[in-house]
């Protein structure tokens, strides 16, 4: 960066580069981060990635494989394995890796993948997981929302985005009784 000027640090973007092809996805490293442009990377790949879509037609999905500073994609045997080294950029959550992908209404979805669970699955498996955890949470009659309570401690059905579907989360929600301000674990509910 010390070649470019000021001006030329805050005037650029981003282009499509063919990789090592490892991971058929389009990869986005450090997108939980903002370029010397300061415009977010995560704004960035999801506009490329739907112009890509719509370029190349719906019928033939385009993945993206975003992965946060500080965390890492480890790959052996054809799977790959989310690792974390910390919290990601903003201090909101570890780092980990995303599924992007465009859905039926044309809209990017950016789903994160649970870190550090030593777990090594497919890239095929992690995006067919995380489209699941995004049909689940727009399903209506699967969101069960108390009166009692907010939005917010809205306890699904099938698990926290379907995460417990794969044992990385625990599927447990604060609601509030009449009782006792216990929490209590979803399949109580």
């Amino acid at each position: 960066l010390t070649e470019l000027s000021a001006e030329e640090r805050l005037n650029w973007s981003f282009v499509r580069i063919s990789c090592m092809g490892y991971l058929n996805a389009f990869c986005v490293p450090h997108i939980d981060t903002k370029g010397t442009n300061e415009v977010a990377r995560v704004d960035i790949a999801k506009k490329m990635l739907l112009d890509a879509q719509l370029e190349s037609g719906m019928e033939n999905p385009i993945i993206g494989f975003g992965v946060d500073e500080l965390a890492g994609v480890v790959y052996e045997n054809g799977k790959v394995t989310i690792m974390s080294l910390g919290k990601r950029k903003n201090g909101i959550g570890e780092a980990t890796c995303h599924i992007l992908y465009v859905d039926q209404r044309r809209e990017v979805m950016c789903i994160p993948l649970t870190p550090n669970t030593g777990e090594a699955a497919t890239l095929e498996e992690l995006i067919e997981r995380a489209m699941r955890s995004v049909e689940a949470l727009q399903s209506p009659l699967d969101l069960i929302v108390s009166e009692e309570i907010s939005i917010s401690h809205a306890v699904h059905r099938r698990g926290v985005s379907g995460a417990v579907d794969w044992g990385l989360i625990e599927a447990t929600a604060p609601v509030k009784t009449p009782e006792a301000d216990a929490p209590l674990v979803a399949d109580q509910l």
